[in-house]
């Protein structure tokens, strides 16, 4: 809640900041409007960038959000799993469901590309994905190279990332 009682704290100071400057212009005389009156407008102005600024923020935190739940719902769970059995080295590519791996690939691709589209927040994603992306993609780059014979660009963005992720 520190993210929405800032969001108050801020929006509150520029309350204050208006009524400050409705009256001081109410007392001012003719010559010293003007002045107020463009100071209110660009605290306005600023008000308004922040409240655009901070609506962003929110979106991407909450695609990342969205990310995660998809991740951790119940019908993925067999998807991730076969994934992860062949990143543990316990099972091969093909031993698990063809269908399940390109489940978990489409999903670190679509990540890929709204981290890369600033749609969702890369640092948040970042803290919850990082081992899963790296080490998928380093156990899985043989069966993605097969797919990329047909499909040159496919999952080009979630090998990206993970390069990005891995040297960060």
């Amino acid at each position: 809640m520190q993210g929405g009682a800032a969001f108050t704290f801020k929006s509150a100071t520029f309350a204050v900041i208006a009524m400050v400057a409705i009256v001081l212009h109410a007392y001012e005389h003719d010559a010293g409007k003007k002045e107020i009156e463009f100071a209110a407008a660009v605290a306005g102005a600023a008000g308004i960038l922040y409240t655009i600024w901070r609506t962003v923020q929110l979106s991407r935190q909450s695609s990342a959000a969205r990310f995660a739940e998809r991740w951790n719902d119940p019908t993925f769970v067999e998807r991730r799993n076969d994934v992860r059995l062949v990143v543990q080295g316990q099972k091969t590519t093909s031993q698990v469901s063809s269908s399940n791996i390109a489940a978990v690939t489409n999903f670190f691709e679509e990540m890929s590309i709204r981290i890369e589209a600033r749609e969702a927040d890369e640092a948040m994603l970042k803290r919850f994905f990082k081992s899963a992306v790296i080490q998928s993609a380093a156990v899985l780059r043989d069966w993605i190279a097969e797919r990329q014979k047909t499909q040159p660009t496919a999952y080009r963005e979630y090998l990206k990332l993970a390069e990005r992720w891995k040297d960060n």
